[in-house]
């Protein structure tokens, strides 16, 4: 993508989540009137080629509801691999998934909840009976309300992907070398080719051709064009958690304040410009800079803290998927 559009992209996101707002709206109207077309019938068996990670969870990951490797026929749509170890439920001529063993869309406290989909951390730009998954694609659907978030483009809980596909470009902030070398290291141990590590820079940024990993402290980020438009738009884009009088604060889905990270702690997050962006950005930072190195450690040598969260907060030993619910 040219710099120059990149830089526009901030620009836009308030627009676009407004518009999409309207049509998903109006589209959940017109499923709402054929839902008696529901189709809850599975697909065919055929013999298994290869594998995929299926996960189904609610409330952002923090609720299991089913997780493992399956196996994919040629050609098979994601849809298709769901009914063969799921019961769904389908909609809009069988082709929106309206539930999942039984946890159907709706309304909770007068919030509407939905079922969302990423193939690995990328919001899916297509449904379910459209996308096609490849050998070792993770496909991560879950429940939850979407009032203040209308899509989450990116997430984390998928990790090593998507770098696993597209290579990564690690950009670190000056004092922050060694943690950049270990996080590559870190991503090769996982499979990962093609990772590059560069200093931080605005050029950097904007003329990535791949998922980037930004490492630094939250202020050296925000400094950035392309990034400080992003924070800005923390909640609509399911970054749940911002700078303010120093700290680094955890956010509820709503966007009010849950907690404040205590000095050394520190976030990843991961945010793109829509559903579909290949090259999304991962914030790797703290407050401070014992911060900075404590959420760069979770990628160096502790993914296993990440596995199925939208982000994730550390502070000491204790890693905090967000948002949070309380």
């Amino acid at each position: 993508m040219k710099p120059r559009l990149r830089l526009l992209i901030p620009l836009l996101l308030v627009f676009l989540a407004l518009l999409g707002a309207v049509i998903y709206a109006g589209w959940q109207g017109c499923q709402e009137e054929v839902a008696g077309t529901r189709d809850t019938t599975a697909g065919p068996a055929r013999a298994e080629a290869v594998g995929v990670h299926l996960w189904v969870t609610a409330d952002f990951g923090q609720r299991l509801i089913f997780a493992a490797e399956v196996g994919v026929n040629a050609g098979d749509s994601v849809l298709e691999v769901m009914k063969r170890h799921l019961e769904v439920e389908t909609a809009y001529g069988g082709g929106f998934v309206q539930g999942i063993n039984g946890l159907a869309s709706g309304y909770a406290a007068g919030r509407k909840q939905d079922w969302f989909y990423w193939v690995n951390g990328i919001m899916a730009p297509v449904g379910a009976a459209q996308y096609r998954p490849s050998e070792g694609d993770v496909i991560w659907w879950d429940y939850h309300e979407w009032e203040h978030t209308l899509f989450i483009p990116a997430v984390v809980g998928a990790y090593p992907q998507p770098f696993k596909d597209a290579g990564a470009v690690i950009l670190y902030a000056p004092g922050f070398e060694e943690e950049a070398a270990a996080i590559k290291r870190g991503l090769t141990r996982l499979g990962v080719e093609g990772v590059s590590v560069r200093p931080l820079s605005e050029e950097g940024v904007a003329g990535r051709n791949a998922p980037a990993i930004l490492l630094g402290p939250w202020l050296r980020l925000e400094a950035d064009p392309l990034v400080g438009g992003l924070l800005k738009q923390e909640i609509r884009l399911g970054l749940y958690a911002k700078f303010a009088q120093g700290k680094i604060a955890l956010l509820r889905p709503d966007g009010t304040v849950a907690r404040e990270l205590p000095s050394g702690g520190g976030v990843v997050l991961a945010v793109g410009s829509g559903a579909g962006d290949e090259e999304p950005l991962w914030l790797v930072t703290g407050a401070d800079e014992a911060g900075v190195r404590r959420a760069a450690r979770l990628l160096g040598s502790e993914p296993e803290a990440l596995e199925r969260s939208i982000g994730v907060a550390v502070a000491g030993s204790e890693a905090i998927p967000l948002p949070l619910l309380r």
